[in-house]
């Protein structure tokens, strides 16, 4: 995997535990992980094998491919309603 899509992968996992109102430390526990496993998930650091994804996946409500598809067009999505919700 590149760097970019880690990162991207990262980055929606940050967003959707955001969204799903939930910490570090509470997906990690529901996921049965370290808190610092999701960080470094979050930041790019790492990269979790299918079965992890799928728990993180489930765990945060969304689909599989939510996390793990590359399109750029859900990812520009995700961007754009975070920055709506900024404002």
């Amino acid at each position: 995997m590149g760097e970019k899509f880690t990162s991207r992968v990262g980055y929606l996992i940050r967003n959707f535990r955001i969204a799903s109102d939930m910490t570090q430390k509470e997906l990690a526990e529901k996921c049965g992980l370290n808190e610092s496993t999701i960080r470094n998930y979050e930041l790019g650091n790492r990269y979790p094998d299918e079965a992890t994804l799928l728990s993180i996946a489930n765990n945060l409500g969304v689909s599989f491919y939510a996390l793990s598809d590359p399109d750029a067009v859900s990812y520009t999505h995700l961007r754009a309603h975070e920055t709506s919700q900024d404002l």
